[in-house]
């Protein structure tokens, strides 16, 4: 376990460095050049810096160069090349710097160095490329890898086709492997079979002779998280719980805790509706702990931070559990980050100020462990298998508990979920306190209030398949704006608060349904009224009002269906692109009506415009659907196939972003400037009229005509000014004005245009 981290070389800002070795045939290595403190170590040193900086000296950037180390072999040394200042992309500072190298290893110097010795490694960064290999049918294949950084893997960008099992899915993984210090480079791709699925992939017997195939298939099929279905966590589960009885090394455990980090973006629904099915989400909590406890260890140690979750796990003596142990992830981004999530061989250095959350095992750890084993008396002879992990949300741990509630209060995990195990001992009741601290998600606000802060872990027995308890926990105190909690066993550790402060958000949502309820039987109402009648569909607004309708009861209708179908991801995208559609249209058409407006009242010489109707309705059905088109295919390499959308929110099938800002609030928002202006003249033009003229029955139903623009003007127009002045969630004024007249529409048309209309109550009672 790390109490601290220590550097070698100090680089400055923006410093690209890689690492080279060769080979010196023209020298002889003597054991005095292993010592960098000897005179041979700084005559060898002397030479080679000078060798590079003569191979490098048509490189853009200043250069320095630092032997690392000299070995035997006629002399093989590595060291490292920093770059400084230039101008030049990283992958062709590389290419530079290599082809430099190379070219001066074929030049007769003094040196003596062997060509085919040459390597030069990036510190930092396997870079992109086209690679070509043979897939299991020995067929050749070629994929590209964009660039990684070290430690990490990367998809490749070509996908299984969309008539194979695995449509969609990445043809192949592969990892940046190697250290700052090593340099790095990329393993061999690990290829994917598209005729296997996860339903597939969970009925294969795992054994110690495909543990690694299925671990890596399992971490290709999971690599699409957002579209994962509740039958895909199940079977997500079984793969994990396979794995677990067989075992692994650590590029097992690897893919093992990708997996799962990447099976956590599946949707809250989803992982909730598996809960509640077969538990998959606690069984996959179990066997992470379960492969902690069977994973090979290199040095004694397993380590994988993703962004999801952590883990770590210690093989070691009782006796080296002398000081309190701790684990902590502190305080950074919204993901977890390697560096930022630590171990303590002394809880005491945890910075109790920075961490987002942290566990602090008691100094007599080692003794209870001891005591434990009945068979053995000296605590020296019990080895200690440790395991910490973190969560960065608590997605995994699905209850009832926190599920939506309708009360106006949320019950919720407010912080990350941390946990501890030892390896074949169940600790509980335990003498001294297990401390927890976390930073709270959600903290009191204007907006918001947090209260009834509970300490609690993960029961897997309770709740059928898991539920959150307080038992053996206790809150202590709030330190440094972090809760501290004390629990008398190890396990999965969160905190549980009430968030009060959604009665709003219930109440608007409660209006919309009621209103929806009362508008989409209204417009269908109104829609039969004016279309059984003909004397209704005589005149241009009406026939205006007609189109309106259908837009309108159009949106109504798949907002209600389909505004919440966030667990099938290409099933709301297409509910997010019909709402913008319609939603368009219903200002268009509004559009339209007020430029009908402006010929009738405004210009009326030569207002004619020959088949008018056909050609407000190609603009006003065709236009709004060339922006909708533009704004989903603007978006869809960043929405497919990595699940990260950018084109409608995870929350509700809806634009978000720019596409909301770009694709319907400045269409609507220019629209209804273009609507006040026409008003305005409108009005002008009408109040300077003569008082006869406006009545004439000349001018054609001219007054049912303004009517009609008006209402139409209010309730659409009026309704999404508030919609623009509640975008700040603060103005919650505007919030409810908003969702009363836009939920209420259809009914505010229905009432204005059918029923207080005495023409259409006489062909009602006809």
């Amino acid at each position: 376990m790390e109490q601290s981290y220590q550097t070698r070389e100090v680089l400055s800002s923006g410093t690209l460095t890689f690492v080279s070795s060769i080979r010196i045939t023209a020298r002889d290595f003597t054991p005095e050049m292993a010592d960098p403190c000897s005179a041979a170590f700084k005559s060898i040193n002397e030479e080679i810096k000078n060798w590079y900086q003569q191979a490098a000296s048509s490189v853009q950037g200043q250069i320095s160069i630092r032997v690392k180390d000299v070995k035997p072999g006629s002399v093989i040394a590595t060291q490292n090349v920093n770059v400084q200042d230039s101008v030049l992309q990283e992958k062709d500072l590389y290419n530079s710097i290599y082809n430099g190298l190379r070219s001066a290893a074929q030049t007769p110097v003094l040196l003596g160095v062997d060509p085919e010795s040459v390597t030069l490694l990036s510190a930092t960064t396997c870079y992109g490329e086209t690679v070509t290999v043979r897939n299991s049918s020995s067929d050749r294949v070629s994929l590209t890898f964009p660039s990684s950084a070290a430690d990490k893997h990367v998809y490749s960008t070509q996908r299984c086709a969309n008539n194979t099992e695995s449509a969609g899915v990445p043809l192949a993984v592969r990892r940046c492997m190697g250290t700052f210090q090593t340099g790095v480079s990329w393993a061999s791709p690990e290829i994917f079979l598209c005729k296997l699925n996860l339903s597939k992939l969970a009925q294969v017997p795992v054994t110690s002779d495909n543990v690694a195939e299925v671990a890596a298939d399992l971490q290709i099929l999971t690599s699409l998280g957002r579209s994962l279905t509740a039958e895909n966590i199940t079977d997500t589960a079984t793969v994990l719980e396979n794995i677990v009885n067989t075992g692994g090394d650590e590029d097992v455990g690897y893919s093992f805790v990708v997996s799962v980090d990447q099976m956590m973006n599946a949707d809250d629904g989803v992982l909730y509706q598996s809960q509640l099915k077969d538990q998959a989400p606690s069984r996959i909590v179990q066997a992470l702990e379960q492969f902690n406890d069977r994973v090979n260890l290199t040095n004694n140690r397993f380590r994988r931070i993703e962004p999801n979750i952590g883990v770590e796990t210690y093989q070691m003596g009782a006796l080296e559990l002398i000081d309190s142990v701790g684990f902590a992830s502190l305080e950074g981004g919204e993901d977890l980050e390697d560096g930022m999530v630590r171990s303590y061989s002394d809880s005491s250095f945890i910075p109790k100020d920075r961490v987002d959350a942290s566990i602090s095992l008691f100094e007599e750890l080692r003794s209870v462990v001891a005591f434990l084993n009945e068979n053995l008396i000296d605590p020296t002879d019990v080895e200690v298998r440790l395991s910490f992990t973190i969560y960065q949300n608590s997605r995994l741990f699905q209850s009832n508990q926190t599920a939506s509630s309708f009360t106006g209060t949320n019950t919720r995990v407010n912080s990350r979920v941390i946990a501890s195990r030892v390896t074949g001992f169940q600790l509980e009741n335990l003498p001294n306190s297990v401390v927890t601290r976390f930073l709270p998600i959600v903290e009191n606000s204007t907006n918001t209030t947090v209260n009834n802060i509970r300490c609690v872990f993960w029961d897997f027995n309770t709740g059928g398949g898991g539920a959150w308890s307080t038992e053996g926990c206790d809150f202590a105190r709030i330190d440094n704006s972090r809760v501290v909690c004390e629990c008398n066993h190890l396990t999965n550790f969160a905190v549980l608060v009430d968030i009060y402060g959604g009665l709003h958000s219930f109440t608007l949502d409660l209006i919309s349904k009621i209103g929806i309820a009362l508008s989409i039987p209204s417009l269908a109402l109104t829609l039969i009224t004016y279309l059984a009648f003909k004397k209704l569909r005589q005149t241009r607004p009406h026939r205006i009002l007609i189109n309106l309708c259908l837009a309108l009861l159009a949106t109504l209708i798949i907002f209600l269906a389909g505004i919440s179908a966030t667990s099938s991801p290409v099933g709301c995208t297409v509910v997010a692109f019909f709402l913008h559609y319609f939603l368009l249209a219903v200002f268009m058409w509004m559009a339209v009506e007020a430029f009908n407006m402006y010929l009738a009242f405004v210009k009326v010489l030569g207002a004619y415009v020959s088949k008018f109707l056909l050609k407000a309705a190609i603009l006003a059905w065709g236009l709004p659907f060339v922006i909708a088109i533009i704004t989903l295919v603007a978006d869809v390499p960043s929405t497919y196939p990595d699940g990260h959308e950018t084109y409608r929110s995870n929350r509700f099938c809806w634009l978000q972003g720019n596409q909301l800002y770009f694709g319907f609030l400045l269409p609507a928002g220019l629209i209804l400037l273009f609507n006040t202006i026409v008003y305005i003249m409108v009005i002008s033009k009408l109040t300077c009229r003569d008082r006869n003229k406006v009545g004439d029955p000349k001018n054609g139903g001219t007054k049912q005509q303004l009517r009609i623009a008006i209402t139409v003007m209010v309730l659409v127009g009026l309704t999404w000014i508030f919609g623009f002045f509640m975008i700040n969630d603060g103005r919650i004024v505007f919030s409810y004005l908003f969702c009363i007249f836009n939920s209420l529409q259809g009914f505010f048309i229905f009432f204005f245009q059918c029923v207080r209309q005495k023409e259409v109550q006489d062909l009602w009672f006809k």
